[in-house]
């Protein structure tokens, strides 16, 4: 579905699971894309609702200067046709999709992370994070988990051993799991 922003742009989203139960908004990882969800059988009790990140999929980029990049996921599909790529598996809709405008979403995630200020310290984080990464995946998301949670006042880092970019459907449970437990408070889950 596509929602209509004040500014003219378009943010693509999407809903699964139970209608009535408990909401949940998961951001995606790079690349990425609204179809970034677990299997049904994870979603029980629970509404969970993606958004394409600005760039991905069908949401327009934000306005900024950016690199040029014909195809962000072409050294993935070279590895993936080799059968070496764990990173993007086979039929990885969601990584496609996401990919759907080249490099756009791709080229604004480093510069807003890597050049721009974030516009809040991390340190001011209200609410309880947990930090999720694959330990099989290729990037930096391992590494960067702990330096990451370290800056926040309140902040869980959990690595799964056996999943690579993308939760399995283990740790989708888990993930969503922790994010509808508490009974007081507001949580913030992110998968690296």
């Amino acid at each position: 579905m596509d929602f209509a922003l004040p500014d003219g742009r378009v943010l693509g989203w999407a809903e699964y699971g139970d209608q009535v139960g408990s909401p949940v908004v998961y951001l995606h990882g790079t690349p990425g894309s609204r179809l970034s969800r677990p299997d049904d059988t994870a979603l029980e009790g629970i509404r969970l609702i993606t958004l394409d990140r600005p760039g991905y999929g069908r949401s327009t980029p934000v306005r900024r200067p950016s690199l040029l990049g014909e195809d962000p996921v072409m050294r993935h599909r070279q590895l993936l046709a080799d059968g070496k790529d764990r990173w993007m598996p086979p039929d990885e809709d969601s990584n496609r999709e996401g990919a759907r405008q080249g490099a756009a979403g791709l080229v604004n995630d480093w510069l807003a992370t890597d050049l721009r200020s974030w516009g809040f310290r991390l340190r001011d984080v209200p609410s309880r994070v947990l930090v999720w990464a694959g330990r099989q995946d290729a990037g930096r998301a391992v590494p960067d988990a702990p330096l990451i949670a370290a800056r926040l006042p309140d902040a869980e880092v959990r690595i799964s051993e056996d999943a690579g970019h993308t939760p399995s459907p283990a740790d989708w449970r888990d993930l969503l799991a922790w994010s509808t437990a508490s009974p007081n408070g507001t949580k913030t889950c992110g998968a690296q």
